[in-house]
C-alpha cells in the first residue's frame, strides 16, 4: 500500500519541465452508493419441538446515506482535445448493515427441500453486526419480526483518494468527458459493534464504536468515468460514475454469520457537484 501512495505522489510532483504550464482545480461533490446485498444459505440444520427441520438463511443489506467528495489537484491540457487531470482529496461513504437470519422450513422429503414457513433466528445471533430480525420457533410463532441493537452496524470511513484521468473534450473548452481510476486509502473508519460487559449481573451486552478499520480493506482500487459542462468562465458542472473493484470488507467481522467475508460489497457511487478551475496560463484554444 505504501508503495502504491509513493508511486502516485511522484506522478503529482513530475517538474514542469515535464508537464509545462498545469491548472488547477478543486471540485465539490456529493454522492451516493449502490452496496449490492448477499444472501446464503448454511448447511447446518436444526430441528424445533415438533421434530420439524429448519435450515438457517442469512441475509446482508446495507441502507446508505448520502457521501461528500473534496478534490484538489492540476489539470493539464494536452491539445485542443486531450487532457489529464490528478489530484488528492477525501471522500466520505456513510452506510448501514443490517443482517438477518432466518429458520426455513424443510418438507420431510430432504434437507434441502422447499422453503415453507419463515421465521428469524433469536438469542444466539444478537451479536451480529446490524441491524437483526428474529422470531422465535415455538407453540405460537411471531409473526412480526422483532427489531434489536437499532445502531448497530452504523459506518462511517474516510479515505484518502488519489485519481488520474484522461479527459476527451467532446466540444472544446465546453464539454469533456473522462475515464480513469481512483485510489482509495483508509484514513479514518467509524462502525457501532456490540461486545459483553461482564462486570454487570446479570452480563449485559453493550454497544461501542470501534475506530480500529479491523476489517475493512485499507486500499480500494476503483474505475471512473465523469462528465463535465463548462457553466461560467472557470465554473463547471461534473458527474460521475464510480466502481470498486475490491470489497469494502476483507476479512469476516467478530461474531459474524457466517465467517466469510462478503466479497460483493462493494461501492457503486453515482455523484454530482462543481469544479473550479484556476487557469495558470491564458487558454488558447479556440
Amino acid at each position: 500500500m505504501i508503495n502504491r501512495v509513493l508511486i502516485t505522489l511522484a506522478i503529482l510532483l513530475i517538474p514542469d519541465f515535464i508537464f509545462g504550464q498545469v491548472d488547477f482545480y478543486m471540485d465539490l461533490s456529493g454522492s451516493y452508493s449502490f452496496i449490492p446485498k448477499k444472501e446464503f444459505v448454511d448447511d447446518f440444520n436444526i430441528t424445533d419441538t415438533y421434530g420439524n427441520p429448519y435450515t438457517l438463511k442469512y441475509t446482508e443489506e446495507y441502507k446508505v446515506k448520502p457521501g461528500l467528495s473534496v478534490e484538489a489537484g492540476f489539470n493539464k491540457t494536452l491539445n485542443h482535445r486531450f487532457s489529464i487531470n490528478s489530484g488528492i482529496g477525501i471522500s466520505l461513504f456513510q452506510f448501514k448493515r443490517e443482517s438477518t437470519v432466518r429458520f426455513i422450513e424443510q418438507e420431510e422429503s430432504g434437507a434441502n427441500g422447499s422453503i415453507g414457513q419463515s421465521g428469524s433466528i433469536g438469542d444466539d445471533y444478537v451479536f451480529q453486526p446490524g441491524e437483526i430480525k428474529y422470531q422465535y420457533i415455538d407453540d405460537l410463532p411471531n409473526e412480526t419480526p422483532v427489531m434489536v441493537n437499532s445502531k448497530v452496524g452504523k459506518t462511517k470511513i474516510l479515505y484518502l483518494a488519489i485519481p488520474i484521468r484522461f479527459q476527451y473534450a467532446i466540444v472544446p473548452e465546453r464539454l469533456k468527458i473522462g475515464l480513469g481510476l481512483i485510489n482509495y486509502f483508509v484514513a479514518y473508519s467509524s462502525q457501532i459493534k456490540t461486545t459483553m460487559d461482564f462486570d454487570t449481573v446479570p452480563i449485559s451486552e453493550i454497544e461501542y464504536d470501534d475506530k480500529t478499520s479491523n476489517g475493512f480493506n485499507n486500499y480500494l482500487l476503483a474505475g471512473d468515468i465523469t462528465v463535465e459542462g463548462k457553466i461560467l468562465k472557470g465554473l463547471w458542472i461534473k458527474t460521475g460514475f464510480t466502481n470498486s473493484f475490491s470489497s469494502i470488507f476483507d476479512k469476516p467481522q467478530t461474531f459474524d454469520y457466517p465467517s466469510t467475508i462478503n466479497h460483493d460489497a462493494k461501492y457503486r457511487t453515482v455523484s454530482i457537484g462543481l469544479k473550479y478551475i484556476i487557469q495558470k496560463t491564458p487558454s488558447t484554444i479556440e
